[in-house]
C-alpha cells in the first residue's frame, strides 16, 4: 500500500504543479489565444511524458515486489505487457493530438 500511495502522491503533486497558470481567461486577441493554447499543449506534453515515466517506474516496482515475494508468474508478466501496450497506444494517440494542436496554433501565428 505504501507504494501505491507514494505513486498517487507523486502524480497528484505533478498535476497540481503542471496545471498552474493554464486555467485563466484566454484573452482578447488571437495572440493571447495562441500563447495560452501553446502553453496548455506543452503542459499536456509534459503530463504525457510524466505519465509514461510513472508507468515505467510502477512496472519496475511491481515486478520487483512480485519477484521479492515469489509471485512473479507468466500471467502477471503477460498482464503487465498488455497494460504496456494499452499505455503505449494512449501515449501515441495523445502525442499525435498534441502535435496537431500545436500545428494549428502555428498556422494561426503565421497569419
Amino acid at each position: 500500500m505504501v507504494t501505491v500511495w507514494t505513486f498517487v502522491a507523486i502524480a497528484v503533486a505533478f498535476v497540481v504543479w503542471n496545471r498552474r497558470g493554464t486555467w485563466r481567461n484566454i484573452g482578447e486577441s488571437t495572440a493571447d489565444y495562441a500563447r495560452l493554447t501553446t502553453l496548455r499543449a506543452r503542459r499536456q506534453r509534459q503530463s504525457l511524458r510524466f505519465g509514461l515515466a510513472l508507468f515505467v517506474v510502477e512496472v519496475i516496482a511491481i515486478v520487483g515486489q512480485l519477484a521479492w515475494f515469489d509471485r512473479l508468474t507468466l500471467r502477471s508478466v503477460l498482464l503487465l505487457g498488455a497494460s504496456a501496450i494499452v499505455v503505449g497506444g494512449w501515449f501515441w494517440i495523445v502525442r499525435r493530438r498534441i502535435a496537431s494542436e500545436l500545428a494549428m496554433v502555428a498556422e494561426y501565428q503565421g497569419d
